[in-house]
């Protein structure tokens, strides 16, 4: 392989080799050009959509019984994030009503998993465990929804979020 992958199956295997646990900095500086490269010609790979789907089929599928109830799950997951305004919604806004609608499903999951055991007999120790995990839930549904509010309170201005070395600006457009 040259030093720029060309070809599809070029890149699959430079996302191979970054996705190992030892990936080597050289491969991960090239996938980080290629994607560079690839914003630049309009081409636009959404990793972040990515990692959120694969998130939100991962907590879906642990709360769900049935194909019905994963997609019934699903349903009302993208309901809420139109309610919210996704598709008009900037990156940082996207990234945002994201952490919103899983912290959402996070609570609902974790609220379901209280009410099955505080519906029954159970020991005190237990109920304080479903109890302080219910808070925990809550305050991070609260959280992301207290952060989605304040940047759109800060309206149209350019926003720049440094997040683990990646700068991300949030242009009005």
């Amino acid at each position: 392989m040259s030093d720029t992958p060309t070809t599809v199956d070029d890149i699959k295997a430079l996302v191979k080799r970054v996705e190992k646990e030892n990936a080597k900095p050289a491969d991960v500086e090239k996938l980080r050009e290629v994607l560079r490269e690839a914003d630049k010609a309009g081409i636009g790979i959404d990793v972040h959509a990515k990692l959120t789907s694969s998130t939100y089929q991962a907590v879906v599928k642990s709360m769900s019984r049935t194909g019905m109830d994963e997609i019934g799950i699903e349903r009302t997951c993208e309901k809420k994030k139109a309610a919210l305004g996704y598709a008009e919604a900037s990156p940082l806004e996207k990234m945002l009503i994201d952490a919103v609608v899983l912290a959402w499903l996070r609570y609902t999951h974790v609220e379901r998993c209280a009410a099955n055991t505080w519906g029954g007999s159970h020991s005190l120790p237990l109920g304080e465990y479903w109890d302080k995990r219910l808070s925990a839930a809550q305050r991070r549904y609260l959280r992301a929804i207290e952060t989605l509010a304040r940047v759109r309170r800060m309206g149209p201005a350019v926003l720049q979020v440094n997040i683990a070395q990646q700068q991300i600006v949030n242009q009005p457009g």
